[in-house]
C-alpha cells in the first residue's frame, strides 16, 4: 500500500508527496511555538539578507517548504529525463521528503536548505557533460552555481572537488574544461568583490563568517532520541543499498554507472562537511539528495514487498512522532 501511494508514478502519489511535505506543520499544531530563523554574524551575509526579507512567521515557513518541494520534484525529474532507476517511480520525490523533514527542522531557514536546489541543478549541469566526450560548457555553469551556495553557506565550496573528481576520473583530458571550472567561482567572487569595492562595503563581514565557518564547535549528537532511531534506520537501509548497489552495478550501462558514482561522490563530500560544521540542524540536508536515489533503487528493486512495505513504514511513523514528540 505505502509502495504504491509513494512509488508508484501517477496523480495521485504526487498529491501524496504534497501532503507528506506538509509535515512541518505538524509541530505548530502540536506546541504552537513558531520558530524563525534571525541574522547572526557567523552566517554569510547573504544567508542574513534572505532571513531578513523571510524574517517573520509564516514567511519564512513557506519558503523552506518550497525549496524542499522544488528540489524533491526537480529529483524526479532528473530521473524521468535520464532513467538511471530501473523504474518509472516517485520514490527520489518522496524520500527525500521524508529524509529531509527526518533529519532537520523543516520550519527553520537554514542555510543547507538554501542551497539544496542550488546543489543538485550544479549536480544536472554535470550529468549532462556525461552524455558525450566532446567539450563541455556545463562545468562553468555548475562551477558558478556552487559558487553561489557558497555565498549562501561557505562550506559548500567544498563541493569544488566534485567537479574536479569528475574531471580527472570521467572525462578525457580537455584543458579548457579545468580552467572552465576555475573560472566559473572566480568570476563569481570577482563580481562579489567588484560590487563590495564600488559600493564602499566592508568586506569584514563575509571573512569573519568564512572563517567562523571553520571554527564552529563539532558537536555530533541527535536532538531526541527518535531523531537517533530515525537515524539508525537510515544507516541500515544505506547498508543494505550499497550491498544491493556493489552486486548489480556492473550490469548498469555506462551512462548510469557514472551517474551513480557521481552521487556515491556526492555523498562523500556531503560527509566531509559534518568536519566543519558538526551536526547542526540541517547540516545532513546535501546527504539526502544522493541517499533519496540510492534508496529509490534499492527499493523499487526489492523483491520482498513485505520488508519494503516495512521499511516506509518505520520511516514515516518516525518522521511524525520526531515532529510532534
Amino acid at each position: 500500500m505505502l509502495t504504491k501511494l509513494f512509488g508508484s508514478y501517477r496523480f495521485s502519489t504526487f498529491t501524496g508527496i504534497l501532503i507528506l511535505s506538509a509535515t512541518w506543520v505538524i509541530p505548530f499544531i502540536a506546541h504552537h511555538t513558531p520558530v524563525c530563523t534571525t541574522p547572526s554574524p557567523a552566517n554569510m551575509p547573504l544567508y542574513n539578507s534572505i532571513v531578513s526579507l523571510f524574517a517573520t512567521f509564516p514567511r519564512q515557513q513557506i519558503l523552506t517548504w518550497l525549496l524542499l518541494l522544488f528540489t524533491a520534484i526537480y529529483l524526479n525529474q532528473l530521473n524521468s529525463i535520464h532513467h538511471f532507476i530501473s523504474a518509472q517511480t516517485y520514490f527520489p520525490a518522496s524520500l527525500f521528503i521524508i529524509l529531509t523533514t527526518g533529519f532537520s527542522h523543516p520550519y527553520t531557514l537554514t542555510p543547507e536548505t538554501l542551497i539544496l536546489p542550488l546543489l543538485t541543478w550544479a549536480t544536472a549541469k554535470i550529468i549532462n557533460s556525461f552524455k558525450s566526450d566532446s567539450l563541455s560548457y556545463s562545468f562553468f555553469d555548475a562551477s558558478f552555481l556552487i559558487g553561489i551556495a557558497s555565498l549562501i553557506y561557505f562550506p559548500a565550496i567544498l563541493f569544488i572537488a566534485l567537479l574536479f573528481i569528475v574531471l580527472f576520473f570521467f572525462r578525457t583530458f580537455q584543458w579548457r574544461e579545468w580552467l572552465y571550472t576555475l573560472m566559473g567561482i572566480s568570476i563569481l567572487y570577482g563580481l562579489v568583490a567588484a560590487f563590495h569595492y564600488l559600493c564602499d562595503w566592508p568586506v569584514k563581514p563575509w571573512a569573519n563568517a568564512i572563517s567562523m565557518s571553520f571554527s564552529t564547535p563539532r558537536h555530533f549528537s541527535f536532538p531526541s532520541l527518535w531523531q537517533s532511531l530515525f537515524a539508525t534506520m537510515v544507516v541500515v537501509l544505506l547498508l543494505a543499498g550499497s550491498f544491493r548497489m556493489m552486486q548489480f552495478i556492473q550490469s548498469f550501462k555506462i551512462f548510469v554507472k557514472k551517474i551513480f558514482m557521481l552521487w556515491f561522490i556526492f555523498f562523500l563530500v556531503s560527509v566531509l562537511l559534518l568536519f566543519f560544521s558538526g551536526l547542526q540542524p540541517g547540516i545532513l540536508l546535501p546527504a539526502c539528495i544522493p541517499l533519496s536515489y540510492l534508496f529509490s533503487q534499492h527499493l523499487s528493486t526489492m523483491r520482498t514487498k513485505w520488508l519494503r512495505e516495512l521499511f516506509l513504514l518505520i520511516l514515516i511513523a518516525l518522521l511524525v512522532t520526531i515532529h510532534v514528540v
